[in-house]
């Protein structure tokens, strides 16, 4: 019952709108405001390679950054698996450490790939990552997911049930307008 932490810059705080300047202020707004009483995680994703890349980078190095969370290139389905397993695996060596999640999205990314696989790929790849946010109503897959070992946030509070079911009280959720 005790929010725990905020992500900055999620699908709904439109972060992909902004520059990488606006991003990281933003972030370090939050951060400020959060003041180490809750954890905050700042979502890096966009459109564009480098300046993913380079928004890693920046908040890798960012104090008060408790974690990254990626997403594959929004709204643009170009990428075949491997591809974006190297985008994703490209970002998250450039987040230097921090821990990093994959922001899972399909029904906004249109991207259909085996997440389960996906996962377990960016778990050999890179030691940093470590979870995502699962916004899909696959419970199947969600379970699957859960066998990995990740840390796992639901974005649909009507996964509750199923993430009980399968979490116990260890449910987490990231999710509405307040992300």
């Amino acid at each position: 019952n005790k929010v725990q932490g905020v992500l900055v810059g999620g699908s709904a705080g439109q972060g992909i709108l902004q520059s990488n300047k606006e991003r990281v202020d933003v972030a370090r707004a939050f951060i400020r405001a959060a003041a180490g009483r809750i954890a905050v995680i700042v979502h890096a994703g966009g459109v564009n390679y480098e300046d993913t890349i380079a928004l890693c980078k920046e908040l890798s190095s960012t104090e008060g950054v408790d974690g990254i969370m990626l997403s594959s290139p929004m709204f643009y389905p170009y990428f075949n698996y491997t591809g974006l397993l190297e985008y994703l695996t490209d970002a998250a060596r450039a987040c230097e450490g921090k821990p990093v999640l994959y922001y899972h999205f399909p029904s906004l990314t249109r991207l259909q790939y085996p997440v389960v696989d996906l996962m377990r790929d960016m778990k050999l790849k890179t030691a940093n990552f470590v979870g995502l946010k699962y916004t899909a109503n696959d419970e199947r897959v969600y379970r699957d997911l859960v066998n990995l070992d990740l840390k796992i946030f639901l974005g649909f509070p009507n996964m509750a049930l199923v993430g009980a079911q399968t979490q116990g009280n260890e449910v987490s959720f990231i999710t509405g307008p307040t992300n």
